[in-house]
């Protein structure tokens, strides 16, 4: 009995294009198969070689024709493909709140490795980049780095998340994606032919809690924005970057944590508030002469018995001016009292009215403030320049009060946007031991590959639609229709984004084993949000429904902002 040699090999990855390319030549690679079977054993060794390339052609051809069907028998295909054409294929939705890149500079001869505030590393070799001339180019270079972690990171970036394969359209459920470029004098620079970039990205998956330690599999894929689609460039290889936690015990220790850094951000917000106040440069109001009283400590100031130059000025005016002190007194009647002999002094004008004297016996010293005693048209004069300093404090004081007040706003909105990152980081962990009751596990990981592209990479599993479709119309709380817009849906138990073309029958497929949120973004640039407890009231096996959305009558101002609006 003849054995059978079969070489079964599983989870390849898909052909490239240029290899589909090749084989698309339907009557060469049929001639090639007649000609396998003339020479005998030949054809199962072509077949063995040809076969898959085969497989992608046809089914490439058959994605083709597909396509073309259903442009010409679903007018909502049609239609969503036109509106999305006639956009960016990157089309931030609402680009003043695109997060901005992290800037690098270093010696394209030298190379680099940057660590970035997430944790995530990239590695540059030496002269890696070349210019639109195909020169490798030396000197200063600007390396340029985002990246892209959750569905309101992918939301903000305008990237879409779905991938076209073999007849169906894939979602893809990321563990991190992110853009990078390299720019010199303000040109985008390309990579050197040769060289790689290695790349390790920060990002989270989800995990059976069955198997919490099992490593998924996901695949590397860059973006060619020209073709608008996404390229596979290779398996992702991954490795934990957190300690698995203790599953028994997650809310409670994430309570502790949680209360400990709220005390802590408060406690650095009230340091922030009293140097805000402090370090501002609050002006200071003049003090006002006045009469002086009878219980008003005064003194002369022998200024013949001193010999600092510094004090001739101040002699020719105040010889034989009486002066009192106003404040301080207390230290300076006690050594009065005491019957101190004063060796020195210096005295420093501080305002029109106010000096501040030093007192030196041996190798001690103190300090008062004290004016000179005015009577007569010396204090009618001082008053007079008193009511000129007081109206120009006061308008200062006005300038000072309405900037004081932005910059109090926005240490708040410092240690508010805190505040609300280590809520949400503990409502994760809330959420992760919930799922764990249902099964799934979030934890970190880190992604690496080698990018011999600038541009946008993305580490991804492509997910099939959901089961459950319905066919939507999309209304706001006053009953306005939302149609021709973009929406947005996106599961709770997966990393992804899902976009779509608004009208009165749209094809929406979400998860009803999971907790899901959908919102559009309406011309005026306004969302409307259709929320989780909503979803849980579509019954089922309805093939239309209206989504009644909450409309946020306000411009959004903050990324913080608009993460409060889509948490769920």
């Amino acid at each position: 009995m003849k054995r059978n040699r079969y070489n079964f090999k599983l989870n390849q990855p898909p052909p490239s294009d240029e290899q589909i390319a090749r084989h698309q030549d339907f009557d060469a690679l049929l001639g090639q198969l007649e000609s396998g079977k003339k020479n005998g054993g030949g054809l199962v060794r072509t077949l063995y070689w040809l076969a898959p390339l085969a497989a992608a052609a046809v089914a490439g051809w058959m994605l083709f024709g597909h396509l073309l069907m259903t442009a010409e028998s679903d007018p909502y295909f049609e239609e969503a493909q036109a509106y999305f054409d006639s956009k960016p294929f990157v089309n931030p939705p609402l680009p003043n709140l695109e997060a901005k890149f992290v800037s690098k500079k270093f010696n394209a001869f030298e190379g680099g490795s940057f660590v970035y505030e997430n944790g995530s590393r990239v590695v540059i070799p030496k002269a890696a980049f070349i210019n639109e001339a195909g020169e490798v180019i030396g000197g200063e270079v600007e390396i340029k780095f985002k990246e892209y972690h959750d569905y309101v990171d992918f939301f903000l970036s305008g990237i879409p998340m779905h991938y076209d394969s073999l007849d169906t359209r894939y979602q893809l459920e990321s563990a991190g994606m992110m853009e990078l470029y390299a720019e010199q004098d303000g040109k985008r620079l390309n990579v050197a032919p040769g060289k790689e970039i290695q790349v390790e990205l920060q990002g989270e998956v989800w995990v059976p809690t069955q198997s919490p330690n099992q490593l998924p599999k996901f695949n590397i894929y860059h973006l060619n924005v020209d073709r608008k689609n996404w390229k596979y460039e290779g398996v992702d290889k991954l490795s934990w970057a957190d300690e698995l936690p203790d599953l028994n015990n997650l809310k409670a220790t994430a309570q502790k944590s949680y209360s400990k850094e709220l005390t802590q951000i408060e406690k650095e917000r009230s340091a922030a508030l009293l140097n805000a106040e402090k370090g501002a440069g609050k002006p200071v109001a003049p003090r006002e002469p006045k009469l002086t009283k009878e219980d008003d400590v005064t003194f002369d100031l022998a200024f013949n018995e001193f010999d600092d130059p510094s004090l001739a000025g101040l002699k020719e005016q105040y010889e034989g001016t009486l002066w009192k002190v106003v404040d301080n007194e207390q230290a300076f009647n006690q050594n009065v009292a005491a019957g101190v002999q004063w060796e020195d002094m210096d005295l420093k004008k501080l305002n029109e009215l106010d000096f501040e004297l030093t007192l030196y016996s041996g190798g001690n010293s103190i300090k008062v403030i004290v004016n000179p005693v005015l009577t007569g048209s010396d204090l009618v004069e001082a008053q007079n320049l008193y009511k000129s300093a007081f109206a120009k404090y006061q308008a200062e004081l006005a300038a000072w009060e309405s900037g004081q007040s932005e910059r109090m706003a926005s240490v708040q909105r410092k240690y508010d946007a805190l505040a609300l990152a280590a809520k949400n980081e503990f409502e994760d962990v809330l959420s992760t031991a919930d799922q764990n009751s249902q099964g799934v596990l979030k934890r970190k990981v880190v992604n690496r590959f080698t990018a011999d592209r600038l541009g946008i990479w993305n580490c991804d599993f492509p997910m099939k639609p959901f089961n459950t479709k319905v066919k939507g119309k999309f209304v706001d709380d006053a009953e306005k229709l939302l149609d021709q817009n973009t929406g947005y849906l996106v599961d709770k138990k997966r990393n992804t984004l899902s976009r779509f073309y608004t009208t009165n029958e749209t094809p929406v497929s979400y998860n009803d084993q999971s907790a899901s949120l959908m919102w559009i973004v309406a011309e005026d640039g306004q969302i409307a949000i259709f929320e989780p407890k909503n979803f849980e009231q579509i019954k089922k096996n309805e093939s239309t429904q209206t989504f009644k959305m909450r409309r946020i009558n306000k411009d959004i101002k903050s990324e913080a902002e608009l993460r409060s609006l889509l948490d769920f």
